[in-house]
């Protein structure tokens, strides 16, 4: 037989106690947890103070976002875009990236259908560009300059983009299968076929898929008890939108189809254009007129000369009006290429007058900067990379002295900052679209996309609103056992019961 002295009488009470006190924090801490998460985020309203919506009934506890709300890129349009023209008995060209097709339809009915022998890798300078299009010009056999190579049934659609027969080089070589500077290359004998069917103006849509949105996971706004105040969201910005970056999910905004002027944030759009429109590798002097205009960051003196691609970085990371000129002055009508490529991937409310952003007619919406945003970082990925560079640097050489270019767009290091442009002039105010890695679950970081116009505190803005979603939002999975209906909810894949209930007990 078993006897306890006093000491073991002891250490069984204090064990008991125990047990009592884990059982009542689990039914506590589960019981916490359902409160939590008893609603799905909702888009914040057009204030800068964000309010809590209420729990109802039990079925709404995770209501989807409505996914009208999503600011996506431009590929499902495209195909509702395509599916009209066919509706109303249209003509047109049809490129589908995805499956490597591209298709002319006569009154609105498929003439020809032909495979794509090559076009430019996906993610380089050189992808093929997506979007709204025209055909410009049409040349039975087109020397390009770029490529040094001749590209029978040319059939110009914007830039350095064609869609054409297989390229050869004077002396008659064929160009190999892998190698392409981003047009759309078919057989000779279906470019030709197509090029006589073809008509100058005839529309071109350019498709390419949308990422892939995430089946598994989403956010959750936490909700706050009866009794305690709301946490509000203040900000100086005129209007502003925050996004999931890969999904385009809206976490918040305020007036963001409000136009405004957007001062250097234009420059990814110069950067896109220069990129489509100029050899990478082209060398350019800088002129006169560029040093001439207002602002010195790029460090140039006249007639130094660089590649196109270098001048990225001072463009993107010194916002250099002088580079923007360097490019503009390259290409004739380079800022009304500008306003065409906005139109061409569904930015609806731009407009740009100039190269730098100085001009305070140069105007978008939050919403349509963030479509140019992921587009950047989706099709032309090497320029949204430079955005997040803290400095580069170019060695001195025949043509141009030694440069260093830093980051003026965020405060660096910053593990947080992924990559984006900020802008200031007195008619804009302070503006920025960057993206930023939030902690919204227990896990990885989300990449979240911040665009703010019309500003008096744009880091101030954007780290008060980083702090609003760490603190009051959740992203990961909800499970909930329908069979019993008040049972507690779950998070899984994402934030856990100790994050949760630890944020909860804040308030």
């Amino acid at each position: 037989m078993y006897s306890f002295d006093f000491h073991g009488i002891k250490y069984v009470a204090i064990v008991a106690f125990l047990i009592t006190a884990i059982v009542a924090s689990g039914r506590s801490s589960a019981h916490s947890l359902e409160v939590l998460l008893a609603e799905r985020w909702t888009l914040a309203s057009s204030t800068s103070a964000v309010e809590p919506v209420r729990r109802e009934k039990p079925e709404d506890k995770f209501t989807p976002l409505a996914g009208g709300d999503a600011v996506l890129l431009d590929g499902a349009a495209i195909i509702k875009e395509r599916d009209h023209l066919i509706a109303d008995g249209k003509d047109f060209i049809f490129v589908d990236k995805s499956n490597k097709r591209v298709m002319l339809y006569r009154g609105g009915k498929s003439a020809l259908d032909f495979a794509i022998q090559t076009m430019g890798r996906e993610g380089s300078l050189f992808e093929t560009p997506g979007g709204r299009y025209a055909v410009k010009s049409k040349e039975k056999n087109h020397f390009s300059s770029i490529g040094k190579v001749w590209m029978p049934w040319s059939m110009h659609f914007f830039g350095n983009y064609f869609v054409h027969g297989w390229p050869y080089y004077p002396d008659k070589r064929r160009v190999s299968d892998g190698y392409s500077g981003g047009c759309i290359r078919l057989t000779d004998k279906d470019a030709e076929k197509i090029f006589n069917e073809a008509a100058i103006g005839m529309p071109v849509l350019v498709y390419a898929d949308d990422p892939r949105r995430p089946l598994d996971y989403g956010y959750f706004k936490k909700v706050i008890p009866p009794g305690r105040p709301a946490t509000a969201l203040s900000v100086t910005a005129a209007s502003a939108l925050v996004a999931d970056f890969e999904t385009g999910e809206v976490l918040y905004e305020k007036d963001r189809t409000a136009v405004s002027p957007i001062a250097s944030i234009t420059k990814t759009m110069t950067a896109l254009v220069a990129v489509e429109t100029i050899g990478a590798y082209e060398p350019i002097a800088v002129s006169e007129r560029a040093i001439a205009t207002e602002g010195h960051s790029g460090g140039f003196l006249k007639g130094e000369i660089f590649e196109s691609r270098e001048l990225l970085y001072p463009l993107l990371l010194a916002s250099s009006n002088d580079a923007a000129e360097v490019y503009a002055g390259r290409v004739v009508n380079f800022v009304g290429l500008m306003r065409e490529k906005a139109g061409a991937i569904g930015m609806t409310r731009t407009h740009f007058e100039d190269a730098s952003g100085l001009s305070a007619q140069n105007v978008s919406t939050a919403e349509d900067l963030l479509k140019l945003l992921r587009f950047v970082a989706t099709h032309k990925t090497p320029i949204f990379e430079i955005t997040g560079l803290a400095d580069y640097r170019v060695k001195a050489d025949g043509h141009h002295r030694a440069h260093t270019w830093k980051n003026v767009s965020w405060r660096l290091p910053d593990p947080r900052f992924i990559g984006g442009k900020s802008g200031a002039t007195p008619d804009a105010l302070q503006t920025m679209a960057g993206v930023y890695r939030v902690k919204l679950s227990e896990f990885e970081p989300r990449p979240v996309a911040i665009v703010i116009l019309g500003s008096r505190d744009r880091i101030g803005d954007i780290e008060r609103m980083i702090g609003y979603l760490e603190d009051n939002i959740v992203y990961g999975s909800a499970v909930e056992d329908k069979a019993k209906r008040g049972a507690p909810a779950m998070v899984t894949g994402g934030a856990n019961i100790y994050e949760g209930v630890r944020s909860f007990t804040l308030y």
